[in-house]
C-alpha cells in the first residue's frame, strides 16, 4: 500500500513539473495548447548570466489574446532590465509579428539617460487555456519570454550614465553658485529660480557621484535645500484690500494687493517679478487671477465683478510656485520649494444685493367703506412681503396723511426732506379703499339674500427719494370678498388686495433693484 502511494505521488510530481497534470492547475480551466512540448526551465527559474549575456524573463498570465500576452510579457522583462539599472522606465516598442520568435525591436524611454538598445528576444513560450464552462467557450493565454542583454552593453550604459550624472551635478553646482551671487545682490526671485534649476538637475541623478573630494550630488542637494529653506524663512507677505463693500455684479473699488519682501538684518528688500495667483475660495466673481510683483514687491489684483451675495466673500492670494518654476504639477517640484506656496493672504469683503443697500418706507392712506382704517391692512401686507424678500424697511417715524396728499401732488422737495429726516431711500406710497357691492344675488328671477360683499381698490407708487421721481406704479381694483358684516367683508377685501398688490410690487422692485 505504501509503495502504491509513493507511485501516485511520483506521478503527480512529474505531472506538475511538466505542466501536464491529471488535475488542472486552474479550477474551471483545462490546458488546450502549448508552444512547446515541455515548459522551459527559465519559466520557473531565472536563467543565470554567462560570460557575455544577462538574461531576463518576463511573463503575462490570463491574457485574452496571444498578442496582448506577448506584448505585456516583453514589457515585463524589459522593465526588469531597467530596474537592474536602478531606474524606472516606460517601455515603448514595436514588434515584428513575422520575427516574434527570433527578434524583438525595443525602444525604451524612461527618466534616466540609459536605453535598452541591445535587448533581444531569445525565446518565447505560451500556454493556451480553455474554460470548461458549458455555456460558452473562452480562452486565455499565459505567455513567457526570455530576453538576453549583453554585459558589454550594460557596462557602456553604466559609463554613459555616470558621465551624464557628473555633468548634471557639475551643472547644479554652477547654478547654486549663481544663486548665491544673486541673493547677495538682492535678486531674491532669481536666486530661488537658480536653486530650483539646480535641484531639477540633481533630481535626474540616480547614482552617487563625486565631482571633487568635498562634493557629491547628495551633499550638494542637501546644501541647496538648506539654502532655500533659509531664504523662504525670511520671505514675508502682507495683504491689503480687505473690508471693502460692493453690490452684486459690481466691482471692488480698490485692488487687492499682496506685498512680498525679504527680511534680513533689519533690512526689508522687495521681491520683484514673483508670480502671484488670486482666487475666490468663498463666493464667486471675476478677477485678475495672475499678477507679478512690481519693483516695490507688490502684486495687484482687480476684482472686476462679484457674483455672490456673501458676508464675507473670501479671496486668497499667494506665490504661484508652478508659474515661478514653469511646472505643471506639484509632484514635479521639490518639497522645499513647495513651502513657498504656503505663504498666502486672505482677503474678505462683503457684497450686497442692490435692495440690501436701499432703505424703504411704506405709507398707505386706507379707508374701509369711507372710514379711515388704522392700522392700514394693505400697508401691513406690503411691509411683510418686503421684509420677507430681504428689503430693508424703515419703520421709525411717520408720514402724515396730509404730507402723503402733498406727495401725490408731486411735491419733490417734501419727499427729499422726509427721506433725509426719516432715513429712507425709496418711498412706497399709495391709497386703498373699499366699496360695498351688495348682499343679494339674482337667482331664478329673484334677489336672494347673501353675505355682504365689498370690493377693494389699491393704487401704489414707488418713488426714488434722491430725484423725487416715480420709478414704478401698480394698482389693483378687482378684489371682492364676503363677510358676516360689510365691515368684515371690506377688511377681507383689503387684506386680499394687499397680498395681490404686494406680489405685483415685488415683481416691479426685482427688475429695479
Amino acid at each position: 500500500m505504501r509503495s502504491v502511494f509513493k507511485v501516485i505521488i511520483g506521478i503527480l510530481a512529474v505531472s506538475l513539473i511538466s505542466g501536464c497534470a491529471f488535475f488542472s492547475l486552474r479550477p474551471g480551466w483545462k490546458l488546450a495548447e502549448r508552444s512547446q512540448k515541455k515548459k522551459p526551465t527559465w519559466v520557473t527559474k531565472e536563467k543565470k548570466a554567462d560570460d557575455k549575456f544577462l538574461y531576463f524573463s518576463g511573463m503575462r498570465t490570463n491574457a485574452l489574446r496571444l498578442e496582448d500576452g506577448e506584448s505585456d510579457a516583453v514589457k515585463n522583462a524589459a522593465r526588469k532590465i531597467v530596474e537592474y539599472f536602478g531606474q524606472e522606465g516606460v517601455i515603448l516598442y514595436e514588434q515584428k509579428r513575422t520575427e516574434i520568435e527570433t527578434q524583438l525591436l525595443d525602444q525604451v524611454k524612461f527618466k534616466g539617460a540609459a536605453a535598452v538598445r541591445a535587448a533581444k528576444l531569445q525565446e518565447m513560450y505560451y500556454e493556451k487555456w480553455q474554460s470548461t464552462a458549458k455555456d460558452k467557450v473562452q480562452f486565455s493565454y499565459d505567455v513567457y519570454v526570455l530576453i538576453r542583454y549583453p554585459i558589454e552593453e550594460l557596462e557602456k550604459e553604466k559609463a554613459a550614465q555616470r558621465k551624464k550624472a557628473i555633468e548634471l551635478t557639475k551643472g547644479a553646482l554652477v547654478l547654486s553658485q549663481n544663486a548665491e551671487r544673486d541673493l547677495a545682490q538682492g535678486r531674491v526671485r532669481e536666486s530661488i529660480s537658480q536653486y530650483a534649476k539646480a535641484l531639477d538637475f540633481l533630481s535626474r541623478v540616480n547614482i552617487l557621484v563625486e565631482i571633487s573630494p568635498e562634493v557629491n550630488n547628495e551633499m550638494l542637494k542637501a546644501e541647496i535645500r538648506g539654502n532655500l529653506e533659509g531664504i523662504i524663512s525670511k520671505i514675508k507677505t502682507e495683504g491689503k484690500g480687505s473690508g471693502q463693500e460692493t453690490i452684486v455684479k459690481g466691482p471692488l473699488q480698490e485692488p487687492l494687493t499682496l506685498k512680498v519682501s525679504y527680511e534680513e538684518k533689519e533690512k526689508s528688500l522687495p521681491v520683484r517679478g514673483l508670480p502671484v495667483s488670486f482666487e475666490f475660495v468663498e463666493g464667486e466673481g471675476s478677477l485678475k487671477t495672475l499678477a507679478r510683483t512690481d519693483n516695490n514687491g507688490v502684486a495687484n489684483c482687480r476684482v472686476w465683478r462679484v457674483d455672490s451675495s456673501l458676508k464675507p466673500n473670501v479671496v486668497e492670494g499667494g506665490i504661484d510656485v508652478r508659474k515661478l518654476l514653469g511646472k505643471e504639477k506639484d509632484e514635479e517640484i521639490d518639497e522645499t520649494l513647495l513651502k513657498l506656496a504656503s505663504l498666502k493672504e486672505r482677503y474678505t469683503f462683503n457684497s450686497y444685493l442692490p435692495r440690501e443697500k436701499k432703505v424703504f418706507f411704506v405709507k398707505v392712506i386706507e379707508k374701509n367703506l369711507g372710514e379711515k382704517a388704522t392700522p392700514s391692512l394693505v400697508q401691513g401686507e406690503i411691509e411683510k412681503w418686503l421684509i420677507d424678500d430681504d428689503y430693508q424697511l424703515q419703520k421709525k417715524g411717520e408720514i402724515t396723511d396730509g404730507q402723503a396728499r402733498e406727495i401725490f401732488k408731486g411735491n419733490k422737495t417734501l419727499i427729499q426732506n422726509l427721506g433725509r429726516e426719516l432715513g429712507f431711500d425709496v418711498l412706497v406710497i399709495g391709497q386703498a379703499r373699499t366699496e360695498f357691492v351688495g348682499s343679494t344675488i339674482p337667482m331664478q328671477g329673484k334677489e336672494m339674500e347673501f353675505a355682504p360683499c365689498c370690493r377693494a381698490s389699491v393704487s401704489i407708487q414707488i418713488i426714488e427719494v434722491q430725484s423725487g421721481r416715480i420709478i414704478a406704479s401698480v394698482s389693483e381694483g378687482r378684489m371682492k370678498e364676503f363677510g358676516r358684516t360689510k365691515e368684515e367683508a371690506g377688511e377681507k377685501a383689503l387684506k386680499k388686495a394687499g397680498e395681490k398688490i404686494s406680489q405685483s410690487l415685488l415683481n416691479q422692485l426685482d427688475s429695479l433693484f
